[in-house]
């Protein structure tokens, strides 16, 4: 059963890296955005390999069986993937509402001025 596990992993682990350069290769994902995916697949990638590492890392969290580990990890990977993600967001839709306004203003500066050159 454990093997079928990191087998499990290993497969994943590598689709993952592979889809990923080829969202790159595409231009559908940012390179500094893919450095983050990169970083999470190999690091899966290298302790589906190196079970003595996971082993050890998994008895020092204090996790009886290690590709519970391997998922742990990954998930707190992850979590840390969403957080830098989200502040990204945030800072997208703060410039987003400074973009609106300075339309907005802008907007009427040019009506202003079509007005006063119509009269």
């Amino acid at each position: 059963m454990r093997e079928k596990l990191y087998l499990f992993s290993i497969i994943f682990s590598l689709i993952l890296i592979f889809g990923i350069i080829e969202l790159i290769r595409r231009k559908k994902l940012l390179e500094k955005y893919s450095l983050g995916w990169l970083f999470f697949a190999l690091f899966i990638f290298l302790l589906s390999i190196f079970r003595n590492i996971l082993e050890s890392l998994a008895k020092f969290i204090g996790i009886y069986y290690p590709p519970s580990a391997l998922f742990f990890i990954g998930f707190i990977l992850l979590i840390i993937i969403l957080l830098h993600f989200s502040t990204v967001i945030s800072e997208l839709y703060r410039q987003n509402i400074i973009l609106t306004q300075e339309f907005v203003l802008l907007k009427e500066k040019f009506e202003r001025y079509f007005r006063e050159d119509e009269r």
